[in-house]
């Protein structure tokens, strides 16, 4: 005998209390006459986010992989990049990408390198990866102590003197917290495991006491802070290891962890052939991301200098990755034999890279509707604000 099929429970639609919407919009209005700031509807939040748009290195136009990764259309003003992984795997290369993203006209933003490990990028070298070598400032402090009173110098002195009014965001980077030692001008001579744990601890205090102090501030005058890290040795106390922990942390470690607001771990694979060094593939991998989803992966290709198949070409290759995001995304997508893509409403007929990325961007609804699909931020979505109230002059 057939089974007769259930029908399925309606959904339970939750009913908001027109009593508390109303009280809510008292206290707000309330809570902002007696002087209590930083105060929003949780809905309304997504007001405050200004972005340093990302864009392709090669074409100077969208970055569609840095964007998937991220979710978000650039680096939100206000949070903290970390960029951790081990010695050579192109975190400062990465760094200095993103510098390159933020002086773009786009975005237009004040660019400043705090560089903590006797090395400071060769201008050269900056310009191949796309950074501008004469729009960035460059400092080189000793310490933890001298690094931080330096990049709040910096803050305050574009905030109140340069630009009071907020025109131009402010980007900053740490390259890298694992090189400041936690006292001025001090050899890096420790090796000790008591030393070793106690560089540590210094470190991740006086870092936690100045994002306790400052962290407001990075949003208030629209900063951006991306730091390296490199992991140190974790030294094991006690007869018997621990099973399970870490045995590699960066140097404050914890503190950058709980105050990232996007933490990414950098690999890199090189090639070679014929015994030639031709470039490799950087690996960006989010492992904490607190705008959007995390745990994605991008692989990016970078040439080296002298393998470049256009000397006037970037040394980032964008290209692979942006493949990847459209294999996921996009229906109808082919990759065919012989470096042939198609698909419909971009192109009906074959074309090479980067024809069809050209065709793919000229097509914004296309575009609008890939964004809309990876869920990311900044560009006005629904899904950003269906939560919004209406608001009247700004405020509620």
């Amino acid at each position: 005998m057939a089974t007769k099929k259930k029908e399925a429970a309606p959904a339970v639609k939750v009913k908001k209390s027109p009593t508390v919407a109303s009280g809510n919009a008292q206290l707000l209005k309330a809570l902002g006459k007696s002087g209590v700031d930083r105060i929003c509807r949780g809905g309304d939040v997504v007001d405050s986010y200004r972005y340093v748009d990302f864009v392709d290195p090669e074409t100077g136009g969208p970055c569609l992989p840095l964007e998937y990764l991220f979710g978000t259309r650039g680096m939100a003003a206000g949070t903290i990049i970390k960029l951790e992984g081990p010695g050579h795997v192109g975190k400062t290369a990465v760094t200095l990408m993103l510098y390159g993203m933020a002086q773009h006209a786009r975005s237009d933003s004040y660019v400043a390198h705090l560089e903590s490990e006797n090395t400071p990028p060769p201008p050269e070298f900056a310009d191949l990866l796309g950074c501008d070598p004469t729009m960035y400032l460059l400092s080189q402090p000793h310490s933890v102590a001298e690094c931080l009173q330096t990049l709040e110098k910096i803050i305050d002195t574009l905030r109140t003197a340069v630009d009071p009014g907020k025109a131009n965001p402010i980007v900053v980077g740490i390259d890298s917290i694992s090189g400041l030692s936690e006292k001025e001008k001090e050899a890096e001579t420790m090796g000790s495991g008591a030393d070793e744990k106690g560089a540590k601890a210094v470190h991740a205090k006086m870092f936690s006491r100045w994002f306790r102090k400052m962290g407001t501030v990075l949003s208030e005058q629209d900063v951006v802070l991306i730091c390296t890290a490199q992991p140190k040795a974790n030294i094991q106390m006690g007869p018997f290891p621990t099973p399970g922990a870490k045995t590699q942390v960066t140097l404050a470690d914890a503190a950058f962890s709980y105050h990232a607001s996007t933490g990414i771990k950098v690999r890199r694979s090189r090639w070679d052939v014929a015994g030639t060094h031709v470039g490799g593939t950087v690996t960006l991998s989010t492992w904490k991301n607190k705008l959007n989803q995390g745990d994605r992966t991008i692989r990016v290709n970078q040439w080296a200098v002298e393998s470049k198949p256009d000397e006037n070409k970037s040394v980032w290759d964008f290209g692979s990755a942006t493949r990847a995001v459209l294999k996921q995304y996009l229906a109808g997508y082919q990759m065919l034999p012989g470096g042939w893509y198609r698909c419909p409403g971009v192109t009906e007929t074959n074309k090479r890279w980067p024809d069809f990325s050209a065709a793919l961007y000229e097509n914004e609804e296309l575009i609008y509707n890939l964004r809309e699909q990876m869920r990311i931020k900044g560009y006005g979505f629904e899904f950003e604000t269906k939560y919004q109230s209406a608001r009247q002059g700004g405020k509620d």
